[in-house]
């Protein structure tokens, strides 16, 4: 089967570095046949192209031990693009090519993997090409296409990846697929809501199996953390989120998340920050805290989390988030009429305290405190 009119269809919109991607993928084609390497389109990019989906992706599988950095070299120069910076991952066997408009190509030599143990990151050894296709995740990312001039655009599936696409459905390539990279989980998550797909029987019962047996405790939380930015930053987060919960997977992110809302409508476009947010904005801001140092997220992030949950509980904050609006808007926020202060607590008879942090958030929050008097009532009841 050749799909050369869809490669055109997809790519001949898309530009790197003021190329045309289609003139880049003849020029990987060339480069490919001046130094005898079969050179590949394969996984991520070809899948959604099948799928009937735009992809901006250009991932590229060299099939052969072959010097990767010469073959990128080579390539560069007859694009005589002048703005990029190449990332060389050796003990992986690839390399970035990363372009001044942010475009990228992944380049991959053909490999096999061994997983030492569960959640490891794998060893990767030189391999051929059906030992390559055959580490990957599920059948839909084992399809490749020919790049060589002599059969370009020619499908290559080794694993029913097409039929796959077709029915609809998601399926793993062996049964220690998950045990092997736990983050598959996740994966599979993302890819279920995404292109409306069914989980294969068989890999259903491995999927549960691999939840059961706590494989993603194997991860360290920097994996776990940047999976959990993965499924925010999907297009409809919602769905993930109240998945990753159905399943039990919210667990191993944290346990307070199992309790919280997981229905927001689709959120076009927004930065995860916000969708993080809008998750945890019913916590206090020591629980937020908490929660995102324990996923090992960064000091600047947790800050501008809270500082947003200080505004909502009456607090004066002069550098917001940038996406704040687009929060305050989503919750359908409205700044309440009586604000109280440390300094109302003193005049109610309160002593400063720990707790006075605590009964600032709770009251400036709760939209029935609408008087002086029942806010003093409020707090002498709960607070006494």
């Amino acid at each position: 089967m050749n799909i050369s009119n869809l490669l055109f269809q997809n790519y001949k919109d898309v530009k790197i570095n003021n190329k045309n991607a289609i003139d880049i993928l003849n020029t990987i084609s060339h480069t490919g046949d001046e130094l005898k390497l079969s050179v590949y389109l394969i996984g991520g990019p070809v899948r959604d192209i099948l799928f009937g989906k735009k992809s901006v992706d250009i991932d590229i599988l060299i099939n052969a031990k072959a010097d990767l950095m010469k073959f990128i070299i080579c390539f560069i120069k007859k694009t005589k693009i002048k703005n990029y910076e190449i990332k060389n991952y050796p003990e992986f066997k690839t390399a970035t090519v990363k372009f001044n408009n942010t475009n990228h190509i992944d380049f991959a030599l053909t490999r096999k993997e061994i997983y030492p143990y569960s959640g490891c990151l794998p060893v990767v050894k030189y391999g051929n090409f059906k030992q390559d296709i055959s580490r990957r995740d599920f059948t839909i990312n084992t399809l490749a296409v020919c790049l060589n001039k002599k059969y370009f655009g020619e499908l290559i599936d080794l694993f029913n990846g097409l039929k796959d696409i077709k029915e609809k459905r998601l399926m793993v390539l062996h049964k220690k697929s998950f045990q092997d990279d736990p983050t598959r989980l996740f994966r599979a998550i993302r890819f279920i809501v995404r292109y409306n797909l069914k989980f294969d029987k068989q890999t259903f019962v491995l999927f549960r199996e691999a939840i059961k047996n706590n494989y993603l405790n194997n991860i360290s939380k920097e994996r776990l953390k940047n999976e959990f930015i993965l499924i925010l930053k999907e297009e409809n987060f919602s769905k993930n989120l109240q998945l990753i919960k159905k399943y039990g997977i919210i667990n191993f992110i944290h346990p307070e998340l199992k309790n919280i809302n997981m229905n927001f409508d689709i959120i076009y476009n927004k930065s995860y920050e916000l969708k993080l947010a809008l998750l945890l904005y019913k916590f206090d801001i020591k629980k937020i805290k908490t929660i995102l140092s324990n996923l090992n997220f960064d000091r600047y992030t947790i800050s501008k989390i809270c500082d947003l949950k200080k505004y909502l509980s009456g607090y004066k904050i002069k550098n917001l988030p940038e996406w704040t609006q687009d929060f305050l808007n989503i919750i359908n926020f409205k700044q309440k009429s009586i604000i109280i202060t440390g300094k109302d607590l003193i005049k109610f008879g309160l002593k400063p305290g720990y707790l006075f942090n605590k009964i600032i958030n709770d009251v400036n929050t709760n939209f029935n405190l609408n008087t002086y008097d029942k806010i003093f009532k409020y707090i002498k009841e709960k607070y006494a």
